[in-house]
C-alpha cells in the first residue's frame, strides 16, 4: 500500500491526500522513510468538509511546492 501512494505522488502534479486511518503505525513510518528518499513532503491536515472529516496525510513532490500550497496549509 505504501509503495502505491509513493508512486502516485511521484507521478502527480498535485497533492495526494489519504485519510490517516488507512494506515497502521508501521505503515506511517515506512511512508515517512520512503517519502524522504523520494523527495516527497508529507504534511498532516485536519479536514472538516462535507465529504470528509478527520486527519489527512498529504503527499506532494518537493519540487512542485509553491505559494498556493503554502497558503493551503
Amino acid at each position: 500500500m505504501v509503495d502505491r501512494y509513493i508512486n502516485k505522488a511521484l507521478k502527480a502534479e498535485h497533492i495526494i491526500s489519504i485519510p490517516i486511518e488507512r494506515f497502521k503505525i508501521a505503515e506511517l513510518e515506512e511512508l515517512s522513510n520512503k517519502a524522504k528518499k523520494n523527495n516527497i513532503v508529507i504534511t498532516l491536515k485536519a479536514e472538516y468538509s462535507n465529504i470528509y472529516q478527520g486527519v489527512l496525510v498529504n503527499l506532494i513532490k518537493r519540487d512542485i511546492i509553491n505559494d498556493e500550497f503554502i497558503k493551503w496549509m
